[in-house]
């Protein structure tokens, strides 16, 4: 199979351009072409980069698959061109593909609308998302890559990492806390209430800090100290820092994330990660079981790194593509 992937935004095309001699693998022939003006005759199947929506490329006569940018389970873009395309890969989708019609827009908004966690600029919206989409089309939805195949977690993946290393910090959160005034601030301006009281009650220790406060190398110190992260959504349900907390040994401690379809499924309750509640209020009770018993969590640490291991692992990243293009060519239920 001949494949021609036309892109836009290098950041978000990255990891497939890194791992594109694994292609071949797997008798495909993936050539990447950024802003291409045509579509060679050589080509048997074109992945396109969304955004911008390419109408030259769409009316090629060649099968088209969407390769949606956000990062969130929903769909944007893409939605209104589903219909028309042989299908959509993209890092996070929903489970249950139905939920594709009942969420307006992003489902973990609703998660914390529902929880009374609100914003001085609400994104949460009582509407059906238009248009609505066919039950076949919904079945061409498929996952891709995520943050973990990205370039920027290489150093964290291949750090040589001491399971039995002290960690006196008990519980992290250093993050961007301006997400526009919407229930996603709220939620991570929480998340920084969570850390400085834990502290502050006398509970244990415990390092926070709104915006960039670390450099680089501060951040992974950070993580490498301490025994807990709380990783609260972003615009997406996932991001950077779940992976990056996974890949540098702390237990992360998240919202439930179950309804969120992603490859490799980083995100097992008990397995990689623990559920919290979206206002974190049962987030010092979680963070005292894994103080008081940190030795039980060595399991969990060591298959959570593993698993970020193996999303960021070239082989793996071509192996996932070439399943997701060659299922719905094949139309197959992704």
């Amino acid at each position: 199979m001949n494949v021609l992937f036309a892109y836009d935004d290098e950041r978000h095309a990255e990891p497939l351009l890194r791992v594109q001699s694994h292609f071949a693998g797997f008798d495909i022939d993936f050539r990447p072409l950024k802003s291409p003006t045509s579509v060679g005759s050589w080509c048997d199947v074109v992945l396109l980069q969304e955004p911008p929506i390419r109408e030259d490329i769409l009316n090629c006569g060649k099968p088209a698959i969407l390769l949606e940018r956000i990062d969130g389970a929903q769909l944007r873009g893409c939605r209104e061109h589903l219909h028309r395309v042989a299908g959509v890969i993209k890092g996070y989708i929903f489970r249950d593909r139905s939920r594709n019609n009942a969420t307006f827009d992003r489902a973990h908004v609703e998660i914390l609308h529902k929880a009374g966690i609100t914003g001085p600029k609400p994104r949460h919206r009582d509407e059906l998302p238009s248009p609505q989409i066919a039950a076949k089309d919904l079945k061409k939805i498929c996952a891709g890559f995520g943050f973990g195949a990205r370039g920027v977690m290489g150093d964290l993946v291949n750090t040589v990492l001491d399971f039995d290393a002290p960690r006196p910090v008990d519980v992290t959160f250093h993050g961007i806390v301006d997400y526009a005034g919407s229930e996603i601030e709220t939620h991570r301006k929480l998340a920084i209430e969570t850390a400085k009281s834990w502290k502050e009650k006398g509970l244990g220790t415990s390092e926070w800090g709104a915006g960039r406060p670390l450099r680089k190398e501060g951040y992974r110190i950070s993580l490498l100290r301490s025994k807990t992260a709380l990783c609260p959504f972003g615009w997406g349900e996932s991001t950077h820092r779940d992976y990056q907390a996974m890949a540098l040994g702390a237990v992360v401690i998240k919202p439930n994330m179950s309804y969120v379809e992603c490859w490799p499924n980083i995100y097992r309750p008990g397995k990689t990660y623990l559920p919290c509640k979206p206002d974190w209020s049962d987030a010092h009770q979680i963070i005292r079981q894994v103080v008081d018993n940190w030795g039980d969590y060595r399991k969990m640490r060591e298959e959570a790194r593993k698993t970020v291991t193996y999303a960021w692992r070239s082989d793996m990243v071509a192996e996932q593509m070439v399943q997701a293009i060659t299922r719905i060519i094949g139309r197959t239920e992704c």
